[in-house]
């Protein structure tokens, strides 16, 4: 054999080891029920996604039908003759977070 042929004997040997390896390792997952312990919270993770992005949107939906009727109120209000000073200022959001590398 010319030594220039080992190499991807050698390659074939050690990448197949690592690829039995894992196999392995997932049979005794399977096997041992974890598999599907994990699959299981990775659904659970995924629907508190889910339900954190429709959270979001209600908020957003609710944070814009209530600015719109504290509009038409205050409208209201200074048709009715209400000066600024009863009705006070329009309220100032806060800062929007930033974020900061550690």
């Amino acid at each position: 054999m010319d030594w220039s042929q080992i190499w991807p004997v050698l390659v074939a040997a050690v990448g197949g080891s690592g690829l039995f390896t894992v196999g392995i390792q997932e049979f005794g997952k399977w096997r041992s029920g974890q598999a599907e312990e994990e699959r299981q919270e990775n659904l659970s993770l995924a629907k508190r996604t889910e339900l954190a992005e429709a959270w979001r949107e209600y908020e957003s939906t609710y944070r814009r039908i209530i600015s719109e009727y504290c509009s038409k109120l205050r409208r209201k209000l200074f048709e009715l003759g209400a000066t600024d000073e009863q009705v006070g200022e329009w309220p100032t959001p806060p800062d929007k977070p930033q974020l900061t590398k550690d």
